[in-house]
């Protein structure tokens, strides 16, 4: 409960002022069942304008049908003993109902004190909740990664994608399985090799590594890092398809050894070249020099 060892406290003290900053739903019941005092909480949920002792009647604030539980803890309290978690539904003066969880605290033969704890602002709270994870599982759903959690000993823990063919299996076959169920084992032993060392660490990793899906290999590009699934360690594994930039690598790399390789050609043509220079049309030009300076000395 709310702040429970103030409302103790105060229930000790009495002070009716310092009830009204409490967020939860306080009144006292007198023994003719009358209120005689309600919290500031308490009108404003019940669109009560004053609290004038004695002028209503506690069971005229809860629905009939919480009226015969009511009655039991209030009985209950006048005999000294509390009463907690009693579940009853409040009715405002506009018809509408909050059901809430309340305790009852005999303080002394004239008066019990009554404090309640919302349900359903909670069910409100854990409804809100549980669409804001809706929400977030359809936006992981939807993005172009994979995203995977695995556990210590490399279990599929969940999976989010988009795009199922990114996967060796569908995900219902491999949620409880483990990387060595499914992957070859050198490949499922590097995995294992990155999620024990991010767990050890708990420091992020990332790796790139190809896969053989349906007959095609697949290269991704993963982001690893530390990941607490209740007590359990696991890590948050995030895959991108990098085939295309893989293969755009390995043509740019043939493109460059072709390149290479014509610059080796033209090396090797240009040596040729020169050497024929060298030791063809250089060679015959001196010899036909030396035999015209022979024959003009002859003459």
């Amino acid at each position: 409960m709310a702040d429970e060892m103030r409302t103790e406290d105060i229930n000790e003290r009495g002070d009716p002022g310092l009830l009204d900053y409490s967020y939860d739903l306080i009144f006292r019941v007198a023994s003719d069942g009358d209120l005689t005092f309600t919290n500031r909480s308490f009108r404003e949920s019940l669109k009560i304008e004053s609290c004038d002792p004695g002028t209503r009647n506690a069971k005229s604030f809860f629905v009939p049908a919480s009226h015969e539980e009511l009655e039991s803890c209030l009985e209950t309290s006048q005999n000294g003993i509390p009463v907690k978690g009693a579940v009853l539904t409040l009715q405002s003066s506009e018809g509408t109902q909050l059901e809430v969880e309340a305790s009852f605290f005999p303080e002394d033969s004239q008066t019990i004190l009554v404090v309640c704890r919302s349900l359903s602002k909670e069910e409100a709270a854990r409804e809100a909740q549980r669409e804001s994870q809706k929400q977030l599982l359809t936006v992981l759903s939807n993005l172009p990664d994979l995203l995977l959690v695995f556990d210590h000993e490399g279990r599929y823990r969940q999976i989010y994608t988009a795009d199922e063919s990114m996967l060796i299996r569908s995900p219902k076959e491999l949620i409880g399985q483990r990387m060595h169920d499914v992957m070859p084992e050198g490949d499922a032993a590097a995995g294992m090799a990155t999620i024990s060392r991010v767990i050890a660490t708990q420091r992020p990793a990332t790796l790139e590594y190809n896969i053989e899906l349906r007959g095609e290999q697949k290269w991704y590009s993963a982001k690893v890092v530390p990941y607490t699934a209740g007590d359990d360690s696991c890590v948050l594994w995030v895959s991108r398809d990098i085939t295309d930039i893989v293969h755009s690598r390995q043509k740019q790399a043939v493109d460059e050894k072709l390149l290479r390789s014509l610059l080796e050609l033209e090396m090797q043509a240009r040596e040729v070249i020169a050497y024929e220079i060298h030791d063809g049309f250089v060679q015959h030009a001196i010899g036909t020099q030396m035999w015209l300076q022979s024959v003009h000395e002859n003459m």
